[in-house]
């Protein structure tokens, strides 16, 4: 047996806007803490190890900018779907209201 599921669009408007605000404030603060992701090659002193060191911290501070793109492109993604949920809920719902005006009027 079926059971209806109902959404109410101005929530699912709500949702997408924080929603929208958490893929800003991601990027945003990536951005904000990039300069600092990497310490400077100097910071990894002279040792025959250092480079190694150094390289591995890059390449980390790499994985952290893809990883935090993908998750702020995943959340705008999830607006864009959120908001495309909220429209289909509207326009069945003024359908259903159609279909029902013309089924009671006289």
């Amino acid at each position: 047996m079926a059971t209806e599921i109902r959404a109410d669009p101005i929530e699912l408007v709500k949702l997408a806007q924080v929603t929208l605000a958490g893929a800003d404030g991601t990027t945003d603060a990536f951005l904000a803490a990039q300069p600092n992701l990497c310490p400077p090659r100097k910071a990894f002193g002279n040792t025959s190890s250092s480079a190694n060191a150094f390289g591995e911290v890059e390449a980390a501070a790499a994985d952290v900018e893809t990883a935090a793109f993908w998750l702020a492109t995943t959340l705008e993604g999830d607006v864009d779907r959120l908001y495309q949920v909220a429209v289909n809920y509207e326009q069945a719902d003024a359908a259903v209201a159609d279909s029902l005006s013309k089924t009671t009027s006289p």
